[in-house]
């Protein structure tokens, strides 16, 4: 399978650095939006501002979880093909000629090759990467290291919702759903959940890659045992082979619904 797009140097260039600094800094003016949407006397106002927000908030999620894709892929030497399921990509020669630039590394090339980061392209990118089933192992994770087990929906359809509901606001011009007191909510989450995607990646790949120091440092951070952390992994274990049969299945079953 060949990506179709070539990418060009503006392309790579403009893809983000990690920048926690910043990232606080966009999750305040998302709230400080919400404190002025609450503000807001004329009911159409305030639809639109909320649905801006629906809109922004994806795209800031989508920004930095961009930034910590590239940086996982450089930090630890990753596999092309644990990142896309193409077998061929085309890149424009004025990449390589800028690739001694600290803008132009492994990492950032095969993240623009990812696109947009729909939910299924988040599953698969991360189910690649920490060779995993993602949305069930990230939510097993999660369950242990807060002690709050899911009765209704799972992170995955928290994700996949918020897509959804973005969506209709952009192609279907719906107006988004969600009251002021939801948004206010979704803005920590959706941020929390790229973070803790980078961590429980960071620490998956110490585990694997034998480095101690790594492993505790993570594991102090996000309050969880080494060996429980190991358990819930084997557990939801997939290897490159069988994410791709997954894959398939999954869109022969969508074509079939179709």
């Amino acid at each position: 399978m060949v990506y179709q797009k070539t990418a060009e140097a503006h392309d790579i260039a403009i893809l983000p650095t990690p920048d926690t600094k910043l990232l606080k800094k966009h999750q305040k003016e998302l709230e400080s939006f919400c404190q002025r949407i609450e503000n807001e006397s004329d009911e159409e106002i305030k639809q639109l501002m909320k649905n801006y927000t629906v809109i922004r908030i994806k795209s800031v999620m989508e920004y930095h979880l961009k930034a910590f894709i590239a940086e996982l892929i450089d930090g630890n030497n990753i596999k092309a093909e644990n990142v896309t399921m193409y077998d061929s990509i085309t890149i424009d020669l004025e990449v390589i000629d800028n690739l001694q630039k600290e803008q132009f590394t492994r990492g950032k090339i095969l993240t623009y090759f990812l696109g947009t980061l729909p939910p299924n392209t988040i599953d698969n990118t991360f189910s690649r990467i920490n060779e995993v089933n993602f949305f069930p192992w990230y939510q097993a994770i999660e369950e242990v290291r807060t002690g709050f087990m899911t009765s209704g929906d799972t992170i995955e359809d928290f994700i996949k919702n918020n897509n959804k509901n973005r969506n209709d606001i952009i192609h279907n011009l719906k107006d988004g759903e969600e009251t002021l007191d939801e948004l206010k909510l979704d803005i920590p989450a959706l941020l929390k959940f790229i973070k803790n995607i980078y961590a429980f990646t960071c620490l998956n790949l110490a585990i694997k890659k034998n480095d101690e120091q790594t492993t505790q440092k993570y594991c102090k951070m996000l309050q969880i045992k080494k060996d429980q952390f190991i358990q819930i992994t084997n557990k939801h274990a997939q290897t490159l082979h069988e994410h791709r049969k997954n894959v398939s299945k999954k869109k022969k079953e969508q074509k079939r619904k179709k």
